[in-house]
């Protein structure tokens, strides 16, 4: 499977944009209907699955879409997850299902819930209704999760160096995934 085309289709709705490339293939027509590229992503895209779990074990989760990961500066982060810098990736709702385990809602302000371990009292991820944020460490493979940006830069703690070349955002207002990288690693770049 060649990760890198797969990574190539962006979403929006329900029909994929296409590289300009793929576009004059066989595999295209001209009504823009997509027919085989677009069932090649979907079977491809399915079999990405992804797991993870809290500290104790007692929650544990599968994704099967990434929608966005990024690097989160803001204090609100920072306080939540103890490091100068928090690694997260987006999921949408549906992609998003709980295996096991309890939890409890923990409203935060006017943003989402936090959805907490009713165990070992870990966040497992915050809800924003039609889609969840998790922190990429809590993934069984975090290698295959690699962040885009980074945002609420202006909240940078002023002795950490940003070394990487990733777009940067001084807010939380960032461009939509689909001008950037693929958050997705294959599994053989992952190691």
């Amino acid at each position: 499977m060649d990760c890198h085309a797969i990574s190539s289709i962006h979403w929006f709705s329900s029909e994929p944009i296409l590289p300009k490339a793929w576009l004059c293939s066989r595999r295209y027509n001209r009504k823009r209907r997509w027919l085989k590229c677009a069932q090649f992503y979907v079977e491809a895209n399915m079999s990405i699955v992804l797991q993870g779990g809290c500290r104790c074990g007692a929650v544990r989760y599968e994704i099967t879409e990434v929608f966005d990961a990024g690097y989160c500066h803001c204090n609100r982060c920072r306080k939540r997850s103890g490091a100068p810098v928090f690694a997260f990736a987006v999921i949408p709702h549906e992609a998003f299902a709980l295996l096991r385990g309890e939890l409890f809602a923990e409203p935060v302000e006017r943003l989402g819930r936090d959805m907490v371990c009713r165990s070992c009292r870990t966040i497992v991820y915050f809800d924003m209704g039609d889609r969840v944020s998790i922190a990429i460490g809590f993934l069984d493979q975090p290698a295959r999760v690699k962040p885009t940006f980074h945002q609420c830069t202006s909240s940078k703690l002023p002795w950490l160096d940003i070394l990487d070349d990733l777009p940067r955002f001084a807010e939380n207002i960032v461009t939509h995934p689909s001008e950037r990288a693929s958050p997705i690693v294959c599994e053989q770049e992952s190691g």
